[in-house]
């Protein structure tokens, strides 16, 4: 299993992440705080990442999904990725499912591994049939539907 952990500019965590192996979530407003650049070790070295799509942290502004940053956040960072966030809408079900299945082709076609984020609601049987070896699962949703799903 390989670790993920948001972003810090914080030397001795940036140290202890790096020692422990992980890697960093990425998200595109932590790419657009950092000129879009990727994450980087102290020395200035690359560091292993993913990229989250950002649907999280325009919900917990009362924002709109961004899809403007999410693109940017896939030209500059999406090919160094191990993986990618499909978008998603927050704690809606099968309105996000129908989203994140809209995204479904063109990021497919570009990364090898993408992850569907599972939303409030969803069962197994909405989501088995689009995972596969390039597809994966994210679990998102409200803190709620998590805890009374994942126990």
């Amino acid at each position: 299993m390989i670790g993920y952990t948001s972003f810090t500019g914080r030397l001795e965590t940036k140290a202890a992440i790096r020692r422990a192996g992980w890697r960093w979530l990425t998200t595109p407003d932590e790419l657009a705080h950092r000129g879009w650049n990727i994450p980087t070790w102290n020395n200035g070295e690359a560091a292993p990442y993913c990229l989250d799509n950002g649907a999280w942290s325009c919900h917990t502004k009362g924002l709109e999904f961004n899809v403007e940053a999410f693109k940017r956040a896939l030209d500059c960072a999406g090919s160094g990725a191990d993986w990618v966030v499909i978008p998603d809408i927050v704690a809606q079900g099968d309105k996000s499912l129908e989203f994140s299945l809209s995204w479904m082709d063109e990021l497919t076609s570009r990364f090898d591994l993408c992850l569907l984020p599972v939303q409030d609601g969803m069962t197994p049987k909405q989501i088995k049939p689009h995972l596969n070896k390039g597809v994966g699962l994210f679990v998102g949703g409200s803190t709620e539907w998590k805890l009374s799903s994942l126990f």
